[in-house]
């Protein structure tokens, strides 16, 4: 389990309201889990950060993240309904 997010050696440039992504893999002998925040701004997340925001595109994931896209990122929301939030 690695929580790269507020508090991490990796998270010292921390910038507010972004996602965060978690990934989980797991074989027949063990499970691993990855919680990154993409507020997490420090030099070496770059590269994280870009594999994890391009996952939509390359891993049939798209639908498990209710229509949401994730581009270098930051959450490219669709439009809010009233249902979510109520009437405006």
């Amino acid at each position: 389990m690695e929580d790269i997010s507020v508090g991490h050696s990796r998270c010292d440039l921390m910038v507010t309201d972004q996602a965060t992504v978690a990934v989980t893999w797991a074989d027949q002998n063990r499970t691993d889990r990855l919680v990154f925040n993409f507020g997490c701004k420090d030099p070496e997340n770059g590269p994280m950060a870009q594999v994890l925001s391009g996952a939509p595109d390359i891993l049939p994931v798209g639908k498990f993240i209710e229509d949401r896209r994730l581009e270098d990122g930051a959450w490219d929301r669709h439009q809010f309904t009233d249902q979510w939030y109520g009437p405006r």
